[in-house]
């Protein structure tokens, strides 16, 4: 699956989104220089890269201000709504089950 148009924008609600995902593609792809510069399409499944943000916001969450928690639901919440399938699926089973998981150890 491609990057969707809506990720830079999502990722930048806040710097530890985008440096969480930037580790997260880093992994990916190994050690850092050893993958072809640019190439945009290697990079985990969508579904994977969501996980990843769900559980550090879970993590981080006190550090987010109430705008960009704000900001993030919303756009989440639109994509729900108005994204593809493969989108909405991997923003419930992402994003959201990873946010469980941090409900389940304490997150308010």
């Amino acid at each position: 699956m491609a990057i969707p148009p809506w990720w830079e924008e999502l990722i930048g609600v806040s710097n530890i989104l985008v440096d969480a995902d930037r580790a997260e593609v880093e992994s990916w792809r190994g050690v850092a220089g050893d993958s072809i510069a640019g190439d945009q399409d290697d990079v985990p499944p969508l579904t994977i890269r969501l996980g990843t943000l769900g559980s550090v916001y879970g993590e981080h969450a006190a550090e987010f201000t109430a705008e960009q928690t704000q900001r993030l639901f919303r756009l989440l919440e639109k994509i729900l709504v108005e994204g593809g399938d493969d989108e909405k699926d991997a923003v419930a089973t992402g994003f959201f089950e990873a946010l469980l998981n941090a409900w389940d150890k304490g997150l308010d």
